[in-house]
């Protein structure tokens, strides 16, 4: 945001561009705060996005970057193996955190209801 702003030292100078991106920046953690304390159930769905990208980036992305980039026809077939078993975890992973996160949702929920 800021680059699309044209905040440059070489625009606004050395000390300008400072005060600028120091107000910027505090404004926009001010708006995101507020939006995280208004939003009901914010951790939780917090959480259940992180279920979902942290497994994928960590163990389907790289795999499937490496096989895209070998390609098919270059990977050894005990790769091949290793890759499908380490994006099979990935996917286990991302289920188990996605059920865990929606379980804990739905406790949430259930216990606000309820008072």
């Amino acid at each position: 945001l800021e680059l699309a702003l044209g905040v440059t030292k070489e625009k606004l100078g050395r000390v300008k561009e400072f005060i600028f991106r120091t107000a910027f920046r505090t404004v926009f953690f001010g708006i995101m705060t507020a939006i995280a304390i208004v939003i009901p159930y914010f951790g939780d769905i917090i959480s259940l996005v992180g279920a979902f990208s942290t497994s994928i980036l960590l163990f389907i992305v790289p795999v499937a970057c490496y096989l895209k980039l070998l390609g098919w026809k270059h990977v050894r077939w005990y790769q091949l193996i290793i890759g499908v078993c380490i994006m099979g975890l990935g996917i286990y992973v991302c289920v188990l955190g996605a059920k865990g996160a929606i379980e804990t949702l739905q406790e949430h929920i259930r216990e606000d209801k309820d008072k």
